[in-house]
């Protein structure tokens, strides 16, 4: 059985959808951190600076601090918001 893929809105193609490895990247990578992702760590991941804003507009993210994002929801533990 293969393995489902994460999609999501790409911010750069409008409302198609497209086979998105990133999300699954991004959703790995801020499990790992509390829920929390900076932007040069999304960078990395391989999301564009206005997939990122589109992220944000969308609110799949949400600013913390300049440079930080929640995933999905701002509902962090203090862990994840110190």
């Amino acid at each position: 059985m293969a393995k489902p893929v994460a999609r999501d809105v790409d911010g750069c193609m409008g409302r198609q959808r497209h086979s998105r490895p990133v999300d699954a990247l991004v959703s790995r990578l801020a499990g790992r951190q509390y829920g929390v992702v900076a932007r040069h760590q999304l960078d990395g991941a391989g999301l564009s600076g206005d997939a990122i804003d589109h992220w944000v507009r969308r609110t799949r993210l949400h600013v913390l601090h300049r440079s930080v994002y929640a995933l999905g929801h701002r509902v962090l533990t203090s862990v994840g918001t110190g």
